[in-house]
């Protein structure tokens, strides 16, 4: 999909305004959100929300539009999910497999989503049949001031985070 443009972002306006469907979805119950939330679309994430769409919309596998916003990367995804969250979105919200944003961050090894995520009162006890829960000593860290920062700063050094110890553990 992409980002829009503002050009297209305008027509959406239009289109919308003049009583579009704001969810229309697509493929696999997938709707505009799910898609702007993935691309990490702010003005088109804004827009959806300005237009009410639903952030409790599921697709075919239960994902939210929440779920999946936790697979991009970087700082702009502590800010999609915070105006998912100011839009009622479920912080804790599980799909089919029970995962959770969180869980699902915490895999893929996003460090800014799994801040944002705890920070917004996300349960870290809570996983699904292929996520483990977030680590205690991964919460704490993300909850003081600089934790994000610190695990982003970690994670940039190039550290080998699937690495074990000797008990099988690894480093988050």
């Amino acid at each position: 999909m992409g980002h829009f443009s503002h050009s297209k972002l305008e027509a959406l306006e239009q289109e919308l305004s003049a009583g579009g469907d704001v969810e229309n979805t697509g493929g696999e119950g997938r709707t505009r959100l799910h898609e702007a939330a993935e691309e990490g679309d702010l003005p088109l994430v804004g827009l959806l929300l300005r237009f009410r769409a639903s952030v409790h919309a599921r697709d075919v596998i239960g994902y939210h539009p929440m779920h999946c916003a936790v697979g991009l990367m970087g700082p702009e995804a502590a800010t999609i999910i915070k105006a998912l969250l100011v839009a009622g979105a479920d912080v804790n919200a599980q799909n089919r497999n029970g995962d959770t944003p969180l869980s699902l961050a915490y895999r893929y090894n996003h460090p800014f989503c799994v801040g944002a995520l705890i920070r917004a009162g996300a349960d870290p006890s809570l996983c699904g049949s292929r996520s483990k829960p977030t680590p205690p000593f991964v919460v704490d860290l993300l909850r003081s001031s600089d934790g994000a920062s610190v695990v982003a700063k970690t994670l940039a050094t190039g550290i080998d985070i699937n690495a074990k110890d000797e008990n099988g553990h690894t480093l988050l």
